[in-house]
């Protein structure tokens, strides 16, 4: 029978069982993985000799988190079992992590360290005070949105470096620096101050633009953005650069997946939500009076997001204005159709040209998706007739 890449945890309450289940499949599997309970059970020397025996692979799943000599001095103290994997939790930190790498190095072992990030027990309460409050980049005035040495200018300048003819748009918001999760600033009663952030998005716009991006995307929703930002360009010699307004966004819980990971989902202790600042789903007409104003105020081109359940919008814009409208195929959109796909009820390839033939039908001279790379490779693939 053919040896499939797949561990068994060891996971019985007596080692007489595990060693049991080591003799009955080792035939079939890649490795076994060897737990707290199994490893430091009086027997666990047997069952460690029996999985090496079977030539199998041997994943100690020990979770080692310590000072970082007392992590290395564990991996001393495992050296004559020589495991083929191993756990730690890189909670521990960078010197911890390279103490195990040097101990592994020093005792000659070819063992391959798997790191925990989050234990799946940790509810989302949980984990936000564990680990969000960890990370200093968010603060209340998300000062770091307009750092020239941040992660984003810093990417564009790479990018407009090796690639300078690469046509480089960036999403101006703050929800991704502030302590809040919000797109603004929040004062101490919970409410979004819409004229403080609005200084802070001219500098970050400024900030992208200075790095090298050919078009700022303001996605906040504030009040008077677009007029703020296009003034503050002009004024630092930046008339070139162009202005992509997230002129019609939707209060919409297909943004889920993307708030989680950047941790923006809406905390029960917070006074307000974005639906305070975004738009509501029953409204179709303050959709069109938005992207009227931001084209107004000096935007060159204008969003509607999602893009999915919301074609119907980008045809009303398409009949009110000649500038060019972009679709954002959303988070939830991509996850629902890879969830689909990966159950087998859908054909994720015919699913997703589908999709996006619907955004182009619907007046969209452009789409923002999280399939982008694999669209590009399906339509290169993929003739005109097969398409329609």
């Amino acid at each position: 029978m053919k040896k499939f890449k797949s561990f068994i945890a060891l996971d019985l309450k007596s080692n007489t069982q595990n060693i049991s289940i080591v003799k009955q499949l080792y035939r079939h599997v890649y490795g076994f993985k060897v737990g707290y309970r199994a490893f430091y059970n009086n027997r666990s020397d047997g069952l460690i000799s029996e999985i090496k025996k079977s030539k199998c692979k041997l994943f100690l799943d020990l979770k080692l988190h310590d000072i970082p000599n007392t992590v290395s001095s564990a991996i001393d103290s495992l050296s004559n079992i020589n495991p083929d994997f191993l756990t730690l939790h890189i909670s521990g930190g960078n010197e911890m992590m390279k103490a195990v790498l040097n101990s592994i190095k020093k005792n000659k072992l070819k063992t391959k360290i798997l790191g925990v990030t989050l234990l799946t027990s940790l509810d989302g309460k949980d984990s936000g005070k564990i680990y969000k409050e960890r990370n200093t980049k968010k603060t209340a005035d998300a000062r770091e949105s307009y750092n020239p040495k941040g992660l984003v200018p810093k990417r564009v300048s790479f990018l407009k470096e090796r690639f300078p003819q690469l046509t480089i748009i960036t999403d101006v918001a703050l929800d991704p620096y502030t302590v809040s999760g919000h797109d603004g600033i929040i004062n101490s009663c919970g409410e979004v101050l819409n004229d403080e952030t609005l200084e802070i998005l001219k500098r970050q716009a400024l900030c992208h633009s200075e790095a090298g991006a050919d078009i700022v995307a303001p996605s906040d929703m504030m009040d008077g953005r677009i007029g703020a930002i296009r003034s503050f360009l002009d004024q630092n010699n930046r008339q070139h650069t162009k202005i992509l307004s997230y002129a019609a966004k939707y209060a919409s819980c297909f943004y889920s997946p993307f708030r989680q990971a950047v941790g923006s989902i809406k905390n029960p202790e917070q006074k307000i939500d974005k639906k305070t600042y975004q738009m509501d789903p029953h409204n179709c007409k303050e959709a069109v009076s938005e992207v009227l104003f931001d084209l107004e105020e000096g935007a060159d081109m204008v969003l509607i997001k999602p893009g999915g359940f919301y074609l119907d919008i980008v045809r009303e814009v398409r009949r009110s204005v000649r500038a060019p409208i972009l679709a954002y195929q959303v988070s939830g959109e991509y996850a629902m159709i890879k969830a689909a796909a990966e159950k087998g009820w859908i054909d994720e390839k015919q699913a997703v040209l589908e999709s996006l033939i619907c955004m182009k039908r619907a007046g969209c001279n452009g789409i923002l998706s999280y399939f982008a790379l694999s669209a590009a490779k399906w339509l290169k693939e993929t003739s005109t007739h097969e398409l329609y």
